[in-house]
């Protein structure tokens, strides 16, 4: 598959490959994926967490209330995009794309909502350092086509 390696995680139901070379530990009630190394100030991941939802929303709004909540737990935050997309293995997502300016490092970040069935939903944010996000596009991409639910 790529730049994906054989390491294999496995979050509730959702199923992904991490990255070849990329260190995978349990962090904050989920599953965070490191980078190797840190590049332009900030070390590149990938977190998976599940969520239940309290309020049994659709995927639209779940991914919509994202955008409060970010500019309230973040600084200086760019939105710049939203969609809901199909995966290749039938499920739909939603993405939020978004630039945070914040102190230090300006970050570009990408948030996915996978509904799992009932009000459970996983979460997966993409970061890395905004100055060489490029670079880790077609690694978060080639992750994104890993996933499965189970």
């Amino acid at each position: 598959m790529g730049l994906l390696g054989n390491l294999f995680g496995k979050h509730r139901r959702l199923v992904f490959d991490a990255p070849a070379g990329w260190d995978s530990e349990e962090a904050e009630g989920g599953t965070l994926i490191l980078a190797p190394h840190e590049e332009a100030g900030w070390q590149a991941n990938i977190f998976v967490e599940e969520v239940k939802d309290r309020e049994s929303r659709d995927l639209k709004a779940m991914l919509n209330d994202l955008v409060p909540n970010l500019k309230h737990a973040k600084k200086g935050v760019e939105i710049l995009g939203s969609t809901v997309e199909r995966h290749a293995s039938g499920f739909e997502y939603g993405v939020l794309r978004y630039r945070v300016a914040g102190d230090g490092v300006a970050l570009r970040e990408r948030q996915l909502v996978v509904p799992l069935g009932g009000r459970h939903a996983a979460m997966v944010l993409f970061s890395a350092a905004d100055s060489i996000a490029a670079k880790y596009e077609r690694v978060f991409d080639d992750f994104v086509g890993s996933l499965m639910i189970e």
